[in-house]
């Protein structure tokens, strides 16, 4: 585009200016148009709503679930499910037998359940070969 005979050079400059800008706009516009945009696989959408998205979350728990664990001097109690228990309080059928720092022991017709805040950590043997200094 060049300016016209007579025209001024800061009008024409103003011109380009609002062109490119409504260029830009309509440009923008178009791109988020959801006739163009379709569906990309494997990209994540942060304007669907949640109720869309697929959790790969772990199953819920059934049963009594242990979520806090008190312990001082003469007292022990445990949070299971959201209710308070001491040692010798019933949970349903199961009677609360002792209460550790990190889980509950139940006890239902002699069999023992043992309820967790976090899991068992598995040890396992490293291998320490052409490790120097390395102790197992």
């Amino acid at each position: 585009m060049t300016p016209d005979r007579g025209m001024n050079i800061d009008t024409f400059n103003r011109m380009v200016m609002v062109m490119n800008r409504r260029t830009m706009f309509i440009a923008g516009l178009l791109a988020c148009s959801p006739a163009l945009a379709g569906e990309f696989p494997g990209v994540f959408d942060p304007t669907r709503p949640a109720s869309a998205m697929i959790y790969d979350a772990d199953p819920v728990p059934v049963g009594p679930v242990l979520q806090s664990v008190y312990i001082a001097a003469n007292i022990k109690r445990a949070v299971i499910s959201g209710q308070t228990y001491t040692v010798g309080a019933h949970l349903g059928a199961a009677i609360v037998t002792d209460i550790r720092l990190y889980e509950v022991v139940l006890e239902q017709d002699g069999r023992q359940t043992t309820l967790r805040l976090v899991p068992r950590l598995a040890r396992e043997m490293v291998p320490t070969s052409g490790m120097t200094g390395a102790k197992p």
